[in-house]
């Protein structure tokens, strides 16, 4: 190797922070020496987020959207003002990021994008199985499995339960988009990921 590139992963290794580039070492086995291979792993790992971002946005607006759909046909179009549906979420943060959001709009299409992810994550839950899951989950999204349970009667994920609960369950408490983004990555067959 030589000095140029040995005093370029210097540099590289400075500016990210030597904790951070041991992550990628380690992953390379790369102990105590000098290697473009750390530096090759960090540009690609660098690629590939950067090629989620756009499918992770576009997939994050659309599961808003479908959850603002549900309910808006529940609640009518006021539906971030409903005392009914402030009321059917639990109580602490989920309640004060609603109420932050609408602050200052007047309009469901404003506070949509104010509320964070994991607000529309936590409609997801099974407390929402029967008052909006059951009857608006296959318009939300049209592409699910209609063979698959909305809910399972409050049983636990186990390794025993059967393949479509187990789906099903695996749907319900992933994160909404991450469980999509994995279908798109997987059926890529990406070898290099064991």
């Amino acid at each position: 190797m030589t000095s140029t590139t040995r005093d370029t992963i210097q540099a590289v290794k400075r500016a990210i922070s030597a904790a951070r580039m041991e992550t990628y070492e380690a992953a390379c086995k790369i102990i105590g020496e000098e290697s473009l291979a750390a530096l090759e792993l960090y540009a690609w790992n660098a690629k590939v987020s950067g090629a989620l971002m756009t499918p992770l946005q576009v997939c994050e607006v659309t599961v808003r959207n479908a959850v603002a759909d549900a309910l808006d046909a529940l609640y009518g179009p006021l539906w971030p003002w409903s005392a009914t549906f402030e009321r059917s979420l639990p109580a602490g943060p989920m309640v004060s990021t609603l109420r932050q959001a609408r602050d200052g709009c007047s309009s469901a299409c404003k506070v949509i994008p104010e509320l964070s992810f994991h607000f529309w994550q936590r409609m997801f839950t099974s407390r929402y199985d029967v008052r909006i899951w059951q009857p608006h989950l296959l318009r939300v999204f049209p592409n699910l499995d209609a063979t698959l349970p909305v809910c399972l009667t409050g049983r636990p994920f186990t390794e025993t339960s059967s393949r479509s609960a187990n789906s099903a369950i695996a749907l319900r408490t992933m994160n909404p988009f991450s469980c999509g983004i994995w279908i798109e990555i997987s059926s890529a067959s990406l070898d290099w990921y064991e």
